[in-house]
């Protein structure tokens, strides 16, 4: 068994080519940033007055209903995420090692905000999650992330 007993020498551009499983954690990040959107534009739409509530309304009087809140919560946790998340796979195929702490970390919280809320979309979440921080700890991605940049 060798063991390398020096530094790991510096990567210059286009030396390593980005590995397979790095671009399968980059299809999982980015199928999460689309999960979250989903998520958002499910969550602004269920913030609309439905048609029951407006029934309601007019029989028994404005105050027997209470509006939806002015914002949903849950839509702009999703949308910072899925533009965090795509910036993130961005840093993380040009060779940055950091993003992918940070990609499991937003990954795991938006996750449990959509458990939260009871939705589909926590399922869908967790899977990716998971593939994703799978595919970042394989041998080829590991050994492309911990290779320091040549700045």
């Amino acid at each position: 068994m060798s063991t390398s007993g020096g530094p790991v020498p510096p990567r210059s551009r286009g030396a390593m080519r980005i590995p397979g499983a790095l671009w399968f954690a980059a299809v999982a990040w980015i199928g999460l940033a689309l999960v979250e959107l989903y998520a958002a534009a499910d969550s602004l739409a269920a913030n609309r007055l439905d048609s029951e509530a407006d029934r309601v309304a007019t029989q028994l009087g404005p105050d027997a209903v209470s509006g939806p809140p002015a914002v949903a919560s849950t839509a702009v946790i999703s949308i910072l995420a899925a533009v965090s998340t795509v910036v993130l796979t961005a840093a993380l195929l040009t060779g940055r090692g950091w993003p992918r702490f940070v990609l499991v970390g937003l990954g795991l919280f938006v996750a449990v905000v959509f458990a939260a809320g009871g939705t589909w979309h926590a399922v869908a979440a967790f899977v990716l999650v998971t593939l994703g921080a799978f595919a970042m700890v394989l041998p080829s991605a590991h050994r492309f992330l911990a290779v320091p940049d040549a700045r």
